[in-house]
């Protein structure tokens, strides 16, 4: 799926240049495109079907179908024995509505 593909490339330049934050920031921002696909970057059996272009962005915003949630999951390697992971998720109701964000993060030695 081409939208797939896309983001796999935006996420391998977001972990090249950004850390901490600003890499939870850029993981969302991947996650948040609402860039819908170009005819040619689809089938032709994916061009007649309404469904299909209508899903094409990363995000995608109706009342009755779409994004309901963008989770980004970080682990970062602190010390010799030390990782912690953070967890980051945005819910959304209809129409691309903000309905809040919920961060957790744990660290553990081992």
């Amino acid at each position: 799926w081409p939208k797939v593909r896309t983001g796999k490339q935006a996420l391998v330049e977001a972990l090249k240049s950004e850390r901490g934050d600003a890499l939870s920031a850029s993981l969302f921002a991947v996650l948040a495109s609402r860039e819908a696909l170009p005819d040619e970057a689809l089938t032709d059996q994916e061009r007649t079907l309404s469904p299909i272009r209508r899903s094409s962005p990363r995000f995608i915003v109706s009342n009755t179908y779409g994004t309901r949630a963008s989770t980004v999951v970080i682990a970062t390697r602190r010390a010799a024995h030390e990782t912690r992971v953070s967890f980051a998720e945005h819910s959304f109701g209809p129409g691309a509505r903000d309905d809040g964000r919920v961060t957790h993060a744990l660290t553990w030695s081992g």
